[in-house]
């Protein structure tokens, strides 16, 4: 839940009544009980109810950019042939795997100095994540900062 929906803390648990009271019975016994939960399950109800609608559109804007990305492919190799979720991989080519992370590595910077921050994991792979605060603008920035990324790289 945390991560995904923006909620206080990670985990929720469904089921009937019957699961549920079941359920609070174990965690108690292991220690688990916890006075203030309301306050953070409302975290986690905000979530469901305001975030969780708007995945599709995240999934939708990741998948734009997949499309946009294949026209880098002289610099951008993809790690898939489509996306699936809100996030796109993606490794740097070059002519060996240190050439290959330091263009990782240069393309994290050159975003990060036009506002857009990037997962680069040291090597030639790259992480981006669409959610629900990356609008369409944003999404058309990152393609023309890439486009021109490119272009100086190529």
């Amino acid at each position: 839940m945390s991560k995904g929906v923006g909620a206080p803390v990670g985990s929720v648990i469904v089921g009937s009544e019957a699961f549920i009271g079941e359920a609070r019975r174990r965690r108690k016994m292991l220690g688990g009980g916890m006075r203030q939960c309301g306050i953070i399950a409302a975290g986690a109800l905000f979530g469901l109810e305001n975030i969780v609608p708007k995945f599709k559109h995240d999934i939708e804007r990741a998948q734009k950019l997949g499309e946009a990305f294949r026209q880098f492919d002289h610099l951008i190799e993809m790690k898939s042939d489509d996306v699936q979720t809100n996030m796109v991989y993606f490794n740097m080519k070059g002519k060996n795997e240190e050439e290959r992370a330091e263009r990782a590595s240069n393309y994290a910077s050159y975003l990060r100095e036009r506002g857009v921050l990037v997962e680069h994991y040291g090597g030639p792979l790259t992480r981006i994540v669409v959610h629900h605060q990356i609008g369409d603008d944003h999404i058309s920035h990152l393609i023309s900062s890439t486009a021109r990324f490119c272009a100086e790289y190529a």
